[in-house]
């Protein structure tokens, strides 16, 4: 990265474009990565497990901090789906709140 307080407009446009692309090779190397590592048959069932057991409906009547606590195990499955493909399908059916 150059000085900023000598460079030019496109100077400083191009040093954002080579940030912005580095990080989009992270993103591109850990999306790999979790397809590596829950894409096959054993990943799957991993993740499926993990499903079943933290994610689905997290409202708890009247008990707002567990909500909270089954909501932030629900984000962590959601962002794995998410990074390989499967968003949408972390939702339980079965049941609206837990008692």
């Amino acid at each position: 990265m150059t000085d900023p307080a000598f460079t030019t407009p496109e100077e400083i446009q191009a040093d954002r474009e080579m940030e912005d692309q580095a990080v989009q090779r992270q993103m591109a190397q850990l999306a790999r990565d979790y397809g590596e590592r829950f894409g096959g048959a054993a990943g799957a069932r991993v993740l499926n497990d993990l499903i079943n057991h933290f994610a689905g409906v997290t409202y708890t009547r009247g008990e707002p901090e567990h909500t909270a606590y089954r909501e932030g195990q629900r984000s962590v499955i959601e962002h794995i789906a998410r990074c390989i493909g499967r968003a949408g399908q972390t939702e339980k059916d079965s049941e609206y709140e837990r008692q």
